[in-house]
């Protein structure tokens, strides 16, 4: 998995977009699909055996003597040994039988984002709670409270976060019974090395007015490539590959970016140049978005950026040998196009050690049309797998409402984990063509695949509960009130045929007592016809258990059908015909709400 720097820190909320059908011989469960994800994922799956029982706790101090050894192979140590420390430095990780995330407090999220997408930063005025999911139980434990921002990082010895104390910068360290060491490293940390041991953080030397990085071993120090490098370069690092710290390194005013890596002997090598200098439409610093690899090799994408969006423009892929001098050389580019499309290719990297570019990287977790479709993930060697099709509606061209998924992971034991936001156009906080969006909601999920964990659409079960102030709804658990009124018809989807709504939507109102009607409603006159009463009534043989509301008429062709979903107010409906208990016909209508 990438250990990549974020320049912003991605958060999200979770719309549980459920389609109803263990009626119609299976015709849209995604049974199938699912059954054949699994089957490519236990392909790709390395098992490792579970961890032994906790031992006897020790202090960070005494286990990075020999973490390891005997009664100091704490959790962490033990992860790292057994191969099952996942995404590190990111939303989710994953260490031995836990996967650790964290939940923030309302107040410090960005009320507002450009692109609805980004928010700044996290700030540290509100502690955030510090929870994992323990695989074995699927029980959901909250470890504590704590100040801190960006990404979790794994060690041998805990979990690290950044800090900000009244403006000064640290890294606190939190041990696996939760204790927490707010003094642990006096600056903020920036990566891991791949055996747990050594930390690179960026800190403000006193005789320096720039960021530089530093290398440690656990809290001892064992120095920077500033100390060792040339006096008038500027140094930053962007995480490791297997035990070596990588970076860029440049003069005060010129274009010429180089790649060093930095090893836990002070060995600083110089591996080449990063970047193309002869473009001849124009001339931009390459920028290093990504840093991958195992063992000595890896792989640095660099974009070219520019305008006041800071749009992507060109793209660069170098690999290179760490600690191998002027290794470094182009696996491949893109730096004709000066196409503002934001996009850059992800490197993935196979069990055989042959990188391959895409559009997203190996362990991701992300929707296939960006902010709406399918819910995809991609596996350890970056090849794409369903996850639920149609899972958040296409917004249109308004784009009033937003949904997107943010961040996430996908873990080698068939789990999805992901953060997803929603967010409501602000359109006086619009800049240019940048959409501006208040956040809405923020939700934590996690989905796993195993047989124990699908439900009875053959879906895989929804675990994570954390929701703040969330405007998605999930199934079984949708507040009534918020569906009372009248909606409109805009998609229709008949025997799996998109068709125009036309001059005449059909209609739902729901009524308080609980009842509801349909009806199509003329655009132009307002002329009402085809009326249909609508009754709340209990899940049966044709509906799945799991959802909350059921419909049905009393009318010579019975007309059944649920509530799929309903967030930022596009509702979902799933609609069964039947006769005498044969099913007739089906029809999906997505609607919105008439204010």
């Amino acid at each position: 998995m990438s250990m990549t720097v974020k320049r912003c820190i991605l958060i999200i909320s979770v719309m549980m977009a459920v389609t109803l059908c263990a009626c119609a011989a299976n015709k849209d469960t995604g049974k199938g699909r699912l059954d054949e994800l699994k089957k490519k994922m236990e392909e790709n799956v390395v098992s490792s055996e579970e961890s032994g029982e906790p031992q006897e706790k020790l202090s960070s101090k005494e286990q990075k003597d020999d973490p390891t050894e005997g009664k100091m192979a704490g959790l962490f140590a033990r992860a790292f040994a057994d191969g099952t420390v996942e995404n590190n430095g990111g939303a989710f990780v994953r260490a031995g039988n836990r996967i650790y995330f964290r939940v923030y407090n309302t107040r410090s999220l960005a009320a507002t984002t450009l692109g609805g997408l980004y928010i700044d930063e996290v700030s540290a005025a509100q502690p955030s709670t510090l929870k994992f999911l323990d695989l074995d139980t699927d029980e959901e434990v909250e470890v504590c409270e704590v100040y801190g921002t960006g990404p979790l990082y794994v060690t041998q010895w805990g979990i690290c976060i950044a800090s900000y104390t009244d403006g000064v910068p640290s890294t606190i360290l939190i041990d696996e019974d939760g204790n927490i060491d707010e003094d642990y490293l006096p600056a903020v940390i920036t990566g891991v090395s791949a055996d747990g041991r050594l930390i690179s953080v960026s800190t403000e030397p006193e005789d320096r007015d720039d960021l530089i990085p530093v290398l440690y071993n656990g809290d001892s120090k064992i120095g920077s490539p500033a100390d060792d490098g040339e006096e008038d370069r500027h140094y930053s690092a962007y995480g490791f590959v297997g035990n070596s710290m990588i970076g860029i390194t440049s003069r005060p005013g010129s274009m010429i970016v180089e790649a060093f890596s930095y090893d836990e002997n002070g060995r600083l090598v110089i591996l080449g140049q990063v970047g193309h200098y002869d473009m001849e439409t124009y001339t931009l610093s390459p920028q290093v978005e990504e840093v991958l690899g195992s063992d000595d090799g890896g792989f640095i994408t660099a974009t070219y950026r520019d305008g006041t969006a800071d749009a992507v423009v060109a793209w660069a892929v170098f690999e290179f040998t760490a600690g191998a001098e002027d290794s470094m050389k182009e696996l491949d580019s893109d730096l004709t196009s000066a196409k503002y499309d934001h996009t850059y290719p992800e490197v993935t990297v196979d069990k055989k050690g042959r990188a391959k570019l895409s559009a997203h990287g190996s362990n991701e977790v992300y929707l296939s049309e960006r902010y709406f479709g399918d819910l995809m993930c991609t596996d350890e060697d970056g090849n794409e797998m369903l996850i639920r099709n149609d899972y958040i509606s296409d917004p249109g061209e308004e784009r009033k409402y937003i949904t997107a998924v943010v961040d996430g992971a996908y873990f080698a034991d068939d789990i999805a984990c992901f953060i997803e936001l929603d967010g409501k156009h602000n359109e006086e906080e619009d800049a240019g063509f940048h959409r501006a969006y208040d956040l809405t909601g923020v939700r934590f999920s996690c989905l796993r695949f195993d047989d124990d964990h699908l439900n009875q659409g053959g879906f895989p079960s929804h675990m994570l509960s954390d929701n703040l102030y969330s405007s998605g709804w999930d199934k079984g658990d949708i507040d009534y009130s918020r569906l009372v009124g009248e909606w409109e018809a805009f998609y229709l989807n008949v025997e799996g045929s998109e068709q125009d709504v036309g001059g005449n939507p059909e209609m739902i109102r729901f009524n308080e007592d609980g009842s509801a009607v349909t009806y199509l409603k003329d655009s132009k006159t307002g002329k009402i016809s085809r009326k249909r009463q609508l009754h709340r009534g209990e899940a049966d043989e044709y509906m799945d258990n799991d959802y909350a509301y059921v419909y049905y008429s009393d009318d010579e062709d019975p007309l059944r059908g649920g509530v799929c979903t309903l967030s930022h107010n596009v509702l979902k409906m799933f609609w069964l015909y039947h006769y005498d208990g044969t099913s007739t016909g089906t029809y999906t209508v997505k609607y919105r709400k008439v204010e």
